[in-house]
């Protein structure tokens, strides 16, 4: 019993959670036709360390995305709206855990697209990230990142009716983030 009150007193876990958000529109206006398009991230990722330096952070990444674009002189609107989860690994390379690389498998993703039809889709995609984070207090860092993702669709479904698909999106894009780290 001893034993076990020893290893919680020495245990060096810590919890992390992370925000990150991103915002993007385009606007043209042409004399043959008008276009724009916008597009939101919102990432949330929560883990704990899995090394005694504190340094390495394994979790689970949530994240939602939308875009939207209408373009032509018909104002056509493609919409997509996808939710990926999986898991996801940040390393920290100083011993302050400010600048950091990071990686997310995504075997769930699942949303919708719609253009001339409204399809329910799903596949699968990743994500890798550098960034650097500023401490604020104790436990509160803000920061920035670039990140890198690519999402492949597989399989859509119009009512009844499934199909498989072959749609693919990739960004690299900026966010702001906020994090929390515990103990």
């Amino acid at each position: 019993m001893a034993l076990f009150f020893l290893t919680i007193k020495d245990a060096t876990a810590s919890i992390y959670s992370q925000y990150s958000l991103g915002y993007d529109s385009e606007k043209a206006s042409l004399s043959s036709s008008n276009s724009s398009y916008s597009r939101m991230q919102n990432i949330l990722f929560f883990g704990a360390n899995v090394d005694t330096k504190k340094k390495l952070i394994f979790g689970w990444n949530f994240y939602l995305w939308s875009r939207s674009q209408v373009s032509g002189t018909a104002g056509t609107t493609d919409k997509v709206a996808l939710t990926e989860l999986g898991p996801r690994i940040t390393y920290f390379f100083n011993d302050e855990r400010n600048f950091y690389l990071s990686t997310a498998i995504h075997p769930y993703v699942k949303g919708t697209v719609t253009g001339t039809t409204s399809e329910k889709v799903s596949g699968s995609g990743y994500f890798a990230s550098v960034g650097y984070q500023l401490k604020c207090s104790r436990s509160i860092y803000f920061g920035a990142s670039l990140n890198y993702q690519s999402t492949s669709l597989d399989k859509s479904t119009v009512g009844t009716t499934e199909s498989t698909v072959s749609y693919k999106y990739t960004f690299i894009y900026p966010l702001i983030e906020i994090s929390m780290r515990f103990r």
